[in-house]
C-alpha cells in the first residue's frame, strides 16, 4: 500500500522496485523513508541512509 502512494513519485517507486527484485527485502520504513525524503527535497542521500540502517 505505502508503495502505491501517490506521495512517491514514479523515479522513486521504481528504484524501491528494482532493489525488491534484486532480493532487498523493503518494509514499510524504508518506503516510508523514502516519501519523507521526498518531501524534505532530500532523495537519494535519505535514501541511502535509509537503505544502510535496513541492513
Amino acid at each position: 500500500m505505502h508503495l502505491a502512494s501517490p506521495a512517491l513519485t514514479a523515479a522513486a517507486r521504481e528504484a524501491l522496485e528494482r532493489r525488491t527484485l534484486a532480493g532487498e527485502k523493503i518494509g514499510a520504513p524504508e518506503i516510508r523513508a523514502a516519501r519523507e525524503a521526498l518531501r524534505a527535497g532530500k532523495g537519494h542521500q535519505t535514501n541511502q541512509r535509509a537503505r544502510r540502517m535496513a541492513v
